[in-house]
Parts: structure tokens; sequence; C-alpha cells
């Protein structure tokens, strides 16, 4: 989704346990760079969303237009900032975000019968409810429009490709090494499932299975050990 990022992981309270989790799509930077601390970095920003939105086929009015309707809406987000897991029920998810059918979402993950989840940075699941309570549909809208481009900008031509490291050189000072530093990333990034699997199909036989069995078990008798020597923790 392009405004939630939906995981499924152990339960914080229970880790017995698994349980869907849901934050806010991140920002494309910091609170700095929205609330005009750090104004080279803001434009190079609304440079960078102006390109990539000129080279999807927008005008450059219409380019620049929706660069800064998109900054005004991260900004709220890029300000609640601070790290919480808070469990929330379903009810509470859906009367949060009325306004969006969340639980059109859930079914297309395949989910069901959910109760409860973990919401990771509350506070910014907030900020999101009320941007989409009291935005115009106009930023709604182009907020989602170069979200998409955003996205998908490092698959597509060098051109895409550029702005983001002329992006990444402002904001942090360096560009990547080459591009095939940046195709491995790109593969790791998204695809780890799949490499991983091709590997073991590859690579992997009984030994293989056996020795990171065998590994996995030291480090949980490692840990024991360590755990048991504890002065300060009881057998609870």
């Amino acid at each position: 989704s392009l405004m939630f990022d939906w995981g499924f992981t152990p339960d914080p309270w229970d880790t017995s346990h698994y349980m869907l989790s849901l934050e806010a799509a991140a920002p494309l930077t910091t609170v700095d760079v929205y609330d005009g601390s750090n104004p080279t970095a803001y434009d190079a920003c609304v440079r960078y969303l102006t390109t990539l939105l000129t080279l999807s086929g927008k005008s450059e009015d219409d380019a620049a237009r929706m660069a800064e309707n998109y900054m005004t809406f991260e900004r709220s987000l890029a300000e609640a900032d601070a790290y919480a897991l808070t469990q929330l029920s379903w009810d509470e998810v859906e009367a949060l975000f009325a306004s969006v059918d969340v639980s059109g979402m859930l079914q297309q993950l395949g989910y069901e019968d959910v109760e409860q989840i973990c919401a990771r940075y509350p506070e910014r699941l907030q900020a999101l409810a009320a941007q989409l309570n009291e935005a115009s549909l106009e930023t709604i809208r182009d907020y989602l429009y170069t979200k998409v481009i955003v996205e998908a900008a490092p698959y597509l031509s060098e051109a895409f490709t550029q702005a983001w490291f002329d992006l990444n050189y402002v904001l942090y000072g360096t560009y990547p090494v080459n591009l095939d530093t940046q195709a491995v990333s790109a593969v790791m990034n998204d695809m780890t499932d799949y490499v991983s699997q091709l590997y073991m199909e590859t690579y992997g036989n009984d030994e293989t299975l056996a020795d990171v069995r065998a590994m996995c078990e030291e480090m949980r008798d490692a840990f024991r050990t360590h755990i048991e020597a504890l002065d300060w923790m009881s057998d609870a």
C-alpha cells in the first residue's frame, strides 16, 4: 500500500504468537527538511519530485504544484517521528481510518478475523488519519500519484535514478559506488525471500541444514547460559 506498511511479526507482548503490524509509510526525509530548518534540503526534495513528475509526463507547472502538495502532505508524518509500539483493536483501526476501506486492504492481504494489531509509530498513524480526513482531494490525489513515481523510480530509466543520486548527494553527501552495487542492493532489499529460496535450492543440502540448525542451537545455548547467570533476573 502506498500509505500503509503492513507486516507480520512476533507479538511484542507475547512472543509465542504472531500478529499483524501496521505503520504509516515513512516520509521521504526527516522533519528538519519539512519544517524549514534545512531549506537547501527542502529545495532539493522539491526539485527531485518535480524532476520525477516531469519525466513521467507532467507539465512543469503541474509537477511543481504536485511536488509542493506532496511535501505538505508528508510534513505532519515527518513530525510524528517518535518510535513506539501500541496494541490496537481492529475496531480502533477502523474507527481511526473511517474514510479508508482498511478492511478491504486486509482481505486483499489474505487476512481474516484480525482482532488486534501492533501499531508502529502510532502518532504517525494518527497524523496520517488526520491528513486523510482534512487534506483536500487534490492534495491526496497528488500525493498518491507522486508516491507511485517515487516508489518506482529506482527501477526506471537512468534519468530517474540519476535524480535520486543527486538528491542523496545533497542530503547525505554521497553518490552510489556503481550501478552493480545498486542492483545488488535492490535485489537484497526487495527480493530477499526469493533469493534465499533460490540459494537453498542451488546450494542447500542435508549437511548444510544440519550445520545451520547446530549453529542456531549453539546460539540458544549461549544466550541461555548468559541469561541464567544474570543475578538481577528471576526465574520467571
